[in-house]
């Protein structure tokens, strides 16, 4: 009995052991089974999150690409090519601008300190590459540009592409110009910045990697990747669908299968996947519950081994407790790199506000440039006919007796035409065709000058009640300039602030130095001088402030009060000099600031030149006029004749290389532009092919461009503007016949 009582106790006991022991594996079991699933919603959670990331990153791409397409510069040269400009005259120009403006974007696009773009390509409709940042590249014109184009897309999408084996992401936006498809902006992304910037591997353990898997099967993972991470294949998940989890199995270094634990999600508005890979047995912990009814087995042996059993179950969901936390400090670090990612876009909303200033300022400047061509043109046609004018009368005064009634005519004539080419300078001004040299000076002289000047006299006594007054600074740094078209700047500044005071009022004068230590109106750093015309006018319009500087743009009377060129001229005159303009006004007035760079070398004053009219003459040397201007080649003979030279003349540059092939000129005098036919240059170049050594007069409407400099590099010549004056023409042709 007692050993059956006492059996039947042990038994007993052993039953309700084994039953406790059971209740708590049971228990303990499900616990694992909660933590884990636990464990694989925080980790799926976490890596949406990543995702959402990383989509609202490439959303950003898109809105980037969205701005850049509304740069100026595109639809400038969309806007050329329908008006059938050429790349001579607009087209490359507009290309350049797209260029520098695609580098500019892809030098200051960045994220955490790494350039975002590795280039940015313009394809027009056709499928042809007609503008990229950088420099060209070898394989462009293999490429099959056409294939990246999506004219039925309207809003920034994503493009995989695989170019020599190299997989590219390319932010692609379909350009549509007056509504019809125009072209395509391409814009490619380093591969590695989302991965590197947003993809989080290693750590303190290499249990966990992230990689962004795109739909072809490459797969990109994070920095900091273990070793046995290179033996996972992007092909081999392309098959797993997106929001799932699954096992892995790749080839280990020592050729053991390391199992994995992968889990997939879609990466919002974007072709790609994010998929984390983590120790399989870290997360899931062992599948079968086999060691239950081993543990149970030891138990009923002793009970150490329950013991020994219940504290590896404990350890166990303290390590999946300890990776839930790891996974929570990785969705912390998310948040953290979200709430860095939200200054940025804070502080690309700052720049974008910056940016659309100097959006409105290179749209007025390439406004100005627009009407500035056509200013351009015109004053070459100008200066063709106002030849006629100045140098007829000049050529009539040198055979008139002087006591001749006519004398008086041709001289008003004469001084007529110098007053209509003075306007047409004006206009090359505007056509940002300054014809003049620039020499050190100091505005405090320039000012001085024309303070005392004809002009301003004449001012003063048209506008009595007109106090001017200056607030020159004594130590004003020196600039170089062009001394004549800085005095016109100042004297159209006063004449403006008189106009707009009228009857009684105020004008100062003043000059300071500056100093520009950051980027500040749109200038460099560096150090500038500063004048300023402050009136106590009335001050002018927000409607009329943004379009003082247009040409032909004015509130006065036109040919009573001005030509409406007055602000243009100073306007394009700073640019030449690179400096800026800054207008402020209110109801006190108006004040308008000029900003010159300094430069550091020595004021020598301003020197006057005087030529006999003796010196001028030739002595019976051969020029060969070229011209396709009949009025022209006319005034040239006649003027060149007068100075003692013996003149041939040809009315194309075709008809002088076959008169330079027969014979030989001492001098050419070359027009540059000639309609139709090969130009100045082009006829320069070939007769230096006959003659190396030949001496030139260039002459045009235009001032100094790139093919007169073009010009001077290749021979021994020397460069005026129509219409010249007898005096001009003898000097340059004794100067350029004296060089060696």
């Amino acid at each position: 009995m007692i050993t059956a009582k006492g059996n039947m106790t042990i038994l007993i006991i052993s039953a309700v052991l084994l039953l406790f022991a059971g209740v708590l594996i049971a228990n303990n079991y499900n616990s694992q089974i909660e933590l884990r699933q636990a464990s694989i919603d925080q980790l799926h959670q976490s890596l949406e999150k990543q995702a959402m990331t990383i989509g609202y990153f490439f959303q950003e791409r898109g809105n980037d690409l969205k701005n850049l397409s509304k740069n100026r510069s595109v639809s400038a040269y969309f806007e050329n090519l329908a008006l059938g400009m050429t790349m001579e005259y607009g087209l490359k120009s507009s290309l350049n601008n797209i260029t520098r403006e695609f580098d500019l974007f892809q030098q200051e696009k960045q994220v955490g300190g790494k350039t975002l773009y590795s280039r940015i390509v313009l394809i027009d409709k056709t499928g042809t590459l007609i503008s990229a940042s950088g420099s060209s590249r070898e394989d462009d014109r293999l490429r099959d540009w056409k294939s990246l184009q999506s004219p039925q897309a309207d809003e920034p999408h994503l493009v995989e592409a695989v170019n020599n084996n190299i997989w590219e992401i390319i932010i692609s936006l379909p350009y549509f110009f007056k509504g019809e498809y125009a072209g395509q902006i391409l814009a490619w992304l380093y591969p590695d910045v989302p991965s590197e910037y947003f993809l989080i591997s290693g750590g303190k353990t290499d249990h966990q990697i992230t990689g962004l898997l795109c739909g072809a099967g490459h797969l990109h993972l994070g920095p900091g990747s273990p070793a046995w991470a290179s033996a996972i294949k992007g092909e081999d998940l392309k098959g797993m669908e997106n929001n799932s989890f699954s096992k892995y199995p790749p080839s280990g270094d020592a050729g053991q299968t390391k199992p994995l634990f992968v889990m997939k999600t879609s990466v919002p508005s974007t072709p790609f996947s994010l998929v984390s890979f983590m120790d399989h047995s870290s997360v899931m912990g062992r599948e079968s519950p086999s060691h239950l009814l081993f543990a149970m087995g030891l138990f009923t042996a002793v009970v150490l081994a329950v013991t020994i059993i219940l504290f590896k179950a404990n350890t166990r969901n303290l390590i999946l407790r300890t990776r839930i936390a790891e996974a929570d400090k990785g969705r912390r670090e998310i948040e953290e790199k979200n709430l860095q990612l939200q200054r940025e876009i804070s502080e690309r909303q700052q720049a974008e506000e910056k940016n659309k200033k100097l959006a409105d300022q290179l749209v007025q400047a390439q406004k100005m440039k627009a009407i500035g061509l056509m200013a351009g043109g015109v004053a070459h046609d100008l200066n063709n006919i106002l030849s006629g004018l100045i140098n007829y009368p000049e050529l009539l005064l040198l055979q008139l007796p002087k006591d001749s009634e006519l004398r008086e005519i041709a001289s008003e004539i004469k001084d007529t035409g110098k007053r209509a080419a003075a306007v047409v300078a004006d206009l090359l001004t505007v056509a940002r065709g300054i014809a003049s040299v620039k020499e050190i000076t100091n505005l405090n002289v320039l000012v001085t000058d024309y303070l005392n000047s004809p002009e301003h006299k004449q001012l003063r006594a048209h506008y009595p009640g007109v106090v001017c007054r200056t607030e020159l600074a004594a130590d004003l740094g020196n600039i170089s300039c062009s001394r004549v078209h800085i005095k016109k700047c100042l004297m159209n500044m006063v004449t403006n602030g008189a106009e707009a005071v009228h009857k009684s009022g105020e004008i100062l004068i003043s000059t300071r130095n500056k100093l520009v230590q950051g980027e500040e109106q749109n200038l460099a750093k560096g150090e500038y001088v500063v004048l300023a015309v402050r009136d106590s006018g009335p001050g002018i319009s927000e409607n009329d402030i943004s379009r003082i500087f247009e040409p032909f743009y004015t509130k006065k009377v036109m040919g009573r009060s001005g030509t409406g060129l007055g602000l243009s001229v100073v306007w394009n005159t700073v640019q030449e000099h690179g400096g800026a303009i800054q207008v402020e006004s209110s109801e006190t007035g108006t004040v308008l600031e000029l900003y010159f760079p300094v430069t550091r070398e020595a004021y020598v004053g301003e020197e006057e030149f005087t030529l006999g009219q003796e010196t001028l003459k030739g002595h019976g040397e051969l020029v060969l006029v070229v011209d396709d201007e009949r009025l022209q080649r006319d005034i040239a003979s006649r003027l060149l004749t007068i100075l003692g030279y013996r003149v041939e003349t040809a009315a194309s540059g075709e008809d002088a290389v076959a008169f330079m092939k027969k014979h030989d000129a001492d001098l050419l005098l070359l027009d540059m532009i000639m309609e139709p036919g090969i130009n100045g240059r082009e006829t320069y170049e070939q007769i230096l092919t006959l003659h190396p050594d030949q001496k030139a007069v260039i002459v045009s409407g235009f001032s100094q461009n790139s093919e007169v400099e073009k010009m001077q590099d290749i021979g021994t010549c020397l460069f005026i503007r129509k219409p010249y004056t007898l005096a001009q023409l003898g000097k340059a042709a004794r100067e350029i016949l004296a060089a060696a």
